[in-house]
């Protein structure tokens, strides 16, 4: 009895296991998101939303009091880990007044090749 019950922990475990690893190659990298990003024909957008991590490199168009939003562009990491630079078009939340130059964000959002 005990051998059959060690015989269906190991092969639920090898299973689990299985499933997590088939989970982990499925995720979209950062690196990946960028990738795609700088792919997009003008005018196209990635599906969904994606979160990024950066490095605010400039303020595009300063704090908006009456819009409550800022555009900032940030430093990001392509595949090759190359910097390149993603905008955060009308950048809303609750540090949106304060962010600057320099800060390391996070943001989520719908990605769009408006411009090229």
């Amino acid at each position: 009895m005990k051998k059959r019950i060690l015989s269906m922990i190991l092969a639920l475990a090898m299973v689990l296991s299985l499933g997590l690893s088939v989970v982990a190659e499925g995720e979209e990298t950062e690196a990946d998101i960028v990738d795609a990003a700088f792919a997009l024909e003008p005018g196209a957008s990635l599906e969904g939303t994606k979160t990024l991590t950066g490095t605010v490199s400039s303020i595009a168009t300063p704090y908006s009091a009456t819009n409550q939003n800022v555009t900032v562009n940030i430093h990001v990491l392509d595949g090759s880990g190359n910097t390149r630079t993603i905008q955060c078009y009308q950048m809303k939340g609750a540090d949106a007044a304060t962010v600057g130059v320099g800060d390391v964000i996070t943001v989520t959002g719908t990605i769009t090749n408006y411009n090229g």
